[in-house]
């Protein structure tokens, strides 16, 4: 159920993008890649490589859009997906949506924002969270005199495909800050928390946990020589 509705949200996502090619001020680029196959055995079909014999085809699709603003007001949706009738491409017949994204960035608020939805890259730190995952993310950032801070709240899944989405499992939801001080330095403190679900057939337990993490930085400097 969730596989299909993420084709028609796929669906959507490109009917949206190709919209946006007549819209002022955004600038729109893709490709579209048609295939054709054949695979056949003269001999022995049980010794052949291929288990599936006859014509294939498949059309890949990549578009992208982007409005800019200016440097820190801009807009980018991305999709990439296939309209499949091979085995060997996909393992899903008919309209597959592989990537979707949506960014949406203002740096000329008065709290710059940074906002992200569908495959996205969340990356916390080397022991909390650096992966890539499918759902949605929010930064913020404050300036107040020598000191800058930047808020992360991150909510989504660790999965593959779209056509395979569960939302329950390897989801994860998490928050990171990090503060920079002219005098104090540069510190840090992120939280995850996850949750697998159990798979008898791969013999996986289900688990849940959460994992913190506190970083601090602080340079310090002396003249050698004097007191």
């Amino acid at each position: 159920m969730i596989g299909k509705l993420a084709g028609a949200v796929g669906a959507l996502l490109a009917m949206m993008v190709a919209t946006l090619a007549g819209a002022q001020g955004w600038n729109v680029n893709g490709t579209s890649t048609l295939r054709a196959e054949n695979y056949r055995v003269t001999g022995d079909p049980a010794a052949a490589p291929y288990a599936n014999l006859g014509n294939y085809g498949f059309n890949e699709v990549n578009l992208n859009a982007t409005y800019r603003a200016s440097a820190f007001d801009q807009w980018r949706v991305q999709f990439a997906g296939v309209a499949n009738a091979s085995p060997y491409r996909s393992e899903f017949h008919g309209p597959v949506a592989e990537r979707m994204a949506i960014v949406r960035e203002d740096g000329n608020r008065n709290v710059p924002y940074r906002l992200e939805l569908g495959d996205l890259l969340s990356s916390y730190s080397l022991r909390t969270l650096q992966q890539s995952i499918k759902g949605g993310q929010a930064e913020f950032q404050l300036s107040e005199g020598p000191r800058q801070q930047s808020f992360v709240v991150t909510a989504g899944a660790l999965q593959q495909q779209w056509s395979k989405f569960q939302g329950g499992d390897d989801a994860l939801v998490g928050g990171s800050w990090l503060m920079q001080h002219a005098e104090l330095g540069r510190f840090s403190a992120n939280w995850v928390h996850s949750n697998r679900a159990g798979d008898a057939v791969r013999g996986l337990l289900s688990r849940t946990q959460s994992v913190y993490s506190v970083a601090g930085e602080k340079s310090l400097k002396h003249a050698w020589g004097q007191t």
